[in-house]
C-alpha cells in the first residue's frame, strides 16, 4: 500500500493529486480549521485538523485560512497583509502522530509544506528514528521566509545527511503541484 502523509495540506490539492498518481491512501494534515474545511472529501483521504511539531500543546496560528498561515508571527503572509484571523490550533508531537498513523508495512512518503514548522517536525522524527519509515521525504523549506527561523535549514540538512534518509527539496520551477509531486515520486521510486 502506497501512503502519503501530507503535512500542510491547505486546500487538499496535493492530497487529491496523490490519489490521481496512484497512492492508495493520504493523511491530509492541516491545522487551520478554515483550510481543513475546504479539502474535498474522498474515501482515500483522511483529514486531520491538527498541526505537528516537537511537542504537543496549543499554539497560535497566524493568518489561519490563508496559504501562508504559520505559528511564527514573523512569517510574512503571501498576500502581504495580516488577515486578522489568528486561532489557537492543536499541535501533536510529530513522532507520536507518526507512531499512531504510519505503518512500517506500507510504502510511505512524507510531504512537508508547513510555513516554518518543518524543522521542528524533521528534528523530532529524526531524534525518534522515524524518518526511515518514509521512502521519500519532500520538504518546502519555508523557514527561509521567516527571519527568526532562517538559520535552521542548514542545521536540519546537515543533521539529515545520512544513508537511508531520502530528502527532496520541493523548491523549484514546476508548472503545477501535480508535476512537482509526480517528479518527486518518480525520483524516489
Amino acid at each position: 500500500m502506497r501512503v502519503l502523509v501530507d503535512v500542510g495540506a491547505w486546500d487538499g490539492e496535493t492530497a487529491h493529486n496523490a490519489i490521481k498518481l496512484g497512492f492508495d491512501y493520504v493523511h491530509a494534515i492541516e491545522p487551520s480549521p478554515e483550510s481543513a474545511a475546504t479539502i474535498q472529501p474522498h474515501t482515500k483521504i483522511r483529514i486531520h485538523n491538527v498541526g505537528l511539531g516537537k511537542k504537543a500543546g496549543y499554539q497560535t496560528l497566524h493568518n489561519s485560512g490563508s496559504n501562508g498561515a504559520s505559528v511564527f508571527k514573523d512569517k510574512p503572509n503571501l498576500s502581504g497583509k495580516h488577515n486578522g484571523n489568528d486561532v489557537q490550533c492543536r499541535i501533536e508531537r510529530a513522532s507520536s502522530w507518526v507512531d499512531k498513523h504510519v505503518s512500517c508495512f506500507h510504502k510511505n512518503w512524507l510531504k512537508i509544506n508547513c510555513e516554518g514548522s518543518e524543522c521542528d517536525i524533521l528534528e523530532d522524527l529524526y531524534s525518534e528514528g522515524m524518518l526511515k519509515l518514509f521512502k521519500g521525504i519532500a520538504v518546502d523549506f519555508d523557514v527561509l521566509k521567516i527571519p527568526s527561523q532562517k538559520h535552521r535549514m542548514k542545521e536540519v540538512l546537515d543533521l539529515l545527511d545520512e544513508p537511508g534518509i531520502h530528502l527532496h527539496n520541493l523548491t523549484g520551477n514546476y508548472s503545477s503541484d501535480f508535476q512537482r509531486l509526480s517528479c518527486w515520486v518518480k525520483f524516489d521510486g
